[in-house]
């Protein structure tokens, strides 16, 4: 039986996030069927840049190019070149909120490479998906 794939690239994810859909359940779903069979596919067509189309869009630029090269770099294959690109990396890096500066030193210590080049925190195990 072939696995239906809702999001089958960054690409969609991208589109799905600009028609409003919430990002951390289209990203899940996207990371759900990611496999070693089709991860070349899932990110190497270059998804739309965001960033004045929607809310937060320069943030989800920089996370989607971090998904591709974090989830290329997992599955042994060299990440794509528009992860590189303009737009793909914050022009400052997250500051703490309030009240959670020590939690963000925690993430941040934690936050892969491909995240935290971008000026994203993370927790180290932000992709994983039950």
């Amino acid at each position: 039986m072939i696995k239906r794939r809702p999001y089958p690239s960054l690409r969609h994810v991208a589109s799905a996030l600009y028609a409003g859909y919430r990002f951390s359940d289209v990203l899940r779903t996207f990371l759900t069927y990611i496999d070693a069979e089709n991860i070349e596919d899932s990110i190497s067509q270059e998804p739309p840049l965001l960033a004045g189309l929607c809310p937060r869009g320069a943030y989800l630029d920089a996370y989607l190019a971090a998904v591709g090269e974090f989830e290329a770099e997992r599955f042994g294959f060299a990440p794509p070149n528009w992860v590189e690109g303009e737009g793909r990396f914050l022009s400052a890096p997250l500051a703490p909120t309030i009240g959670y500066e020590a939690l963000h030193q925690i993430l941040a210590s934690e936050t892969p490479a491909a995240f935290k080049k971008r000026g994203l925190v993370v927790s180290s195990n932000a992709l994983d998906v039950a």
